[in-house]
């Protein structure tokens, strides 16, 4: 079994593949290469397939909001442009470049979606359903299976591999992912609820991929277009399913963990999506339980 390289999987993504070939860790020198098989766009692919597939059951007996009619495009706009021009000065000039703290520095890079998001929520008093408990009971609970858990999870494998412990690494993909998540499933994919699903997916896809600026026509750009994508579905099936910002960012983070297949990486992978997936259908099963009783007792007063 191949040996776990931890800063081999716990690098955010902050660019596409061509973009990303080389770049350094937060937490080391090592350099770290992206695509170097085609493996990894199976397992990302598979693993959004399938959990996607598993939350899109039949959700009789839970109560449905009424569903937004109107797409707010100036609010739209106005994110976007903060989104991407952060993105620009923090990736693509030298603003950056006396910061030494590696923390900091990727977090910077991948706040624009998050502050873009804060800004138009204020402005445009913008009021979505998800946040970070989703439609946990309290907080505690997501952020445990959802953060706690591949922490965990990772930093054992880490130091019963390699006997090191990168909890700094880890975390910083973590909110790296919530960060982008507050942008594009907190506001952006819930703000484009009116228009036809596909289209949904397509324009978040589009503009998440634009974000990135990187417009060289390869075939690496081609294949990371086809991920966003995919991501795009499966996450937003995750959002709508818990409600929650550490759900979705849990996910989006798993993508950025594994930037490369090995055994070990896949059975983390595995484990980590069959735990979510089992725990999201635990979770729906009392949310119409619940549904049903408060039904139920609407009935009895009458």
């Amino acid at each position: 079994m191949a040996l776990l390289s931890i800063q081999m999987i716990v690098v955010p993504c902050q660019g596409t593949p061509d973009q990303n070939k080389h770049y350094k860790s937060p937490i080391g020198d090592k350099y770290i290469s992206f695509f170097k098989s085609n493996k990894i766009i199976c397992h990302h692919v598979v693993s959004f397939y399938i959990f996607a597939q598993i939350l899109n059951v039949e959700m009789k007996g839970i109560q449905i909001e009424p569903l937004k009619t109107k797409v707010n495009y100036p609010a739209i706009g106005l994110f976007y442009i903060i989104a991407i021009a952060l993105r620009y000065l923090t990736n693509k000039t030298s603003l950056l470049e006396g910061f030494t703290n590696g923390f900091l520095k990727i977090i910077l890079q991948g706040a624009g979606p998050a502050i873009g998001a804060w800004v138009v929520f204020l402005l445009f008093k913008i009021k979505h359903k998800p946040s970070l408990r989703g439609n946990y009971n309290t907080i505690s609970s997501p952020l445990l299976l959802y953060w706690g858990l591949p922490i965990t999870l990772i930093l054992g494998v880490e130091y019963a591999v390699k006997g090191t412990f990168s909890f700094v690494a880890i975390l910083a993909v973590l909110v790296y992912g919530l960060l982008e998540e507050i942008g594009w499933r907190g506001f952006l994919q819930q703000e484009l609820k009116p228009l036809p699903e596909f289209l949904n997916i397509l324009l978040v896809a589009t503009l998440w991929f634009t974000w990135h600026l990187n417009f060289e026509v390869t075939t690496s750009n081609a294949l990371f277009f086809g991920i966003l994508i995919v991501g795009t579905w499966g996450i937003g099936k995750v959002a709508d399913t818990t409600h929650s910002l550490l759900a979705a960012s849990a996910f989006h983070s798993v993508n950025n963990f594994f930037t490369e297949t090995d055994t070990l990486k896949i059975t983390i992978l595995a484990t980590l999506v069959t735990i979510w997936v089992i725990s999201s259908i635990y979770r729906k099963k009392q949310l119409k339980k619940n549904q049903y009783k408060h039904n139920d007792a609407s009935v009895s007063q009458y």
